[in-house]
């Protein structure tokens, strides 16, 4: 009876319910110590502005690569939140700790329709309880939807949704520009399997329009840099903590689809030992926003959300 009850329906219902609810108790949690930094700032800046203004961007915060952007997708996904908290730093963590927990169920999804639904409660596990990924889904920054979107590219095209996962595909390249790494991956996928290509570019090119409609260097840039850094005129500075979220959900998958091969007995306690283990490698993100509002003088004018959230708006 028991084991009938564990490969039930009914059994992995609660069991990703059980992960909703844990991954959101520890997401929630962690909001006391959440962080908020400069390039947070610059999009709660441009958030308000395109409020207040009237005027919505085209595109958002300068790379690394000083003449490339990011989109300006994650400024736009702020401006409801804000509108609605009256404008309260912590709004845009409440987002992406929604966009965090939803990844629990896609994941499961996504694994139980490629591989086996073994793969999918444990890809669920690890995107619920991994520490990496509890601090990030309650980071109030433009890559923290990347993990979301990714699964939602990823089921798509597993279902044959293909507009839709070319605008999720647009829109992870608005997110991060790295994501660019996921189109020949893409047009692989496409080609073994003689998918029209039609349907997901059309898609592509809606999910990046404000980047074609701001110009060529900003839609094709990411060639040129890629041309430069392969014959060494930009050299890497490290792997960032962007370019880890963008490659979170892929080791995610492949460590799952690993664990998956294994006997529950050795697989179980491997996940427990990985979950843990995750809390103690994961650094935390400085400074926290209690600390940056903590030093605001609001008699010593600056140009910051926050001293504006502080002194002006409030």
């Amino acid at each position: 009876m028991v084991s009938s009850f564990v490969n039930s329906a009914r059994f992995r219902l609660y069991f990703l319910l059980s992960l909703v609810l844990v991954g959101g108790l520890i997401r929630f949690i962690q909001l006391s110590s959440s962080p908020f930094f400069s390039d947070q700032d610059w999009y709660y800046t441009q958030a308000v502005t395109s409020v207040l203004e009237g005027k919505f961007p085209l595109v958002g915060i300068t790379t690394s690569i000083h003449w490339l952007h990011q989109g300006s997708l994650w400024s736009l996904l702020l401006i409801p939140g804000l509108v609605m908290s009256n404008y309260h730093p912590l709004s845009g963590s409440f987002l992406t700790i929604v966009f965090g927990l939803a990844s629990i169920p896609l994941a499961y999804f996504l694994g139980a329709s490629v591989v086996s639904r073994k793969l999918g409660l444990i890809l669920a596990t690890l995107i619920s309880l991994t520490g990496f990924s509890v601090i990030h889904s309650g980071l109030s920054y433009h890559t923290s939807p990347i993990p979301l979107f990714i699964l939602v590219f990823c089921l798509s095209l597993v279902k044959q949704k293909h507009l839709l996962a070319g605008l999720f595909l647009g829109f992870l390249y608005q997110l991060h520009l790295l994501t660019f790494i996921f189109w020949p991956l893409t047009l692989i996928y496409l080609l073994k399997r003689n998918i029209p290509a039609g349907k997901i570019i059309l898609g592509f090119l809606l999910g990046i329009l404000p980047f074609i409609y701001y110009g060529p260097v900003q839609t094709l840039g990411i060639f040129f840099w890629l041309i430069k850094f392969v014959i060494g005129l930009s050299p890497s500075s490290g792997m960032s903590v962007s370019y880890q979220v963008v490659l979170f959900i892929p080791l995610i998958i492949v460590v799952s689809f690993l664990l998956s091969k294994l006997k529950l007995s050795l697989a179980l306690p491997l996940i427990a030992l990985g979950i843990v283990y995750s809390y103690f490698v994961v650094t935390p993100l400085s400074p926290s926003l209690k600390e940056e509002l903590a030093q605001i003088n609001c008699s010593n004018p600056a140009s910051t959300y926050l001293y504006w959230w502080k002194c002006e708006h409030n």
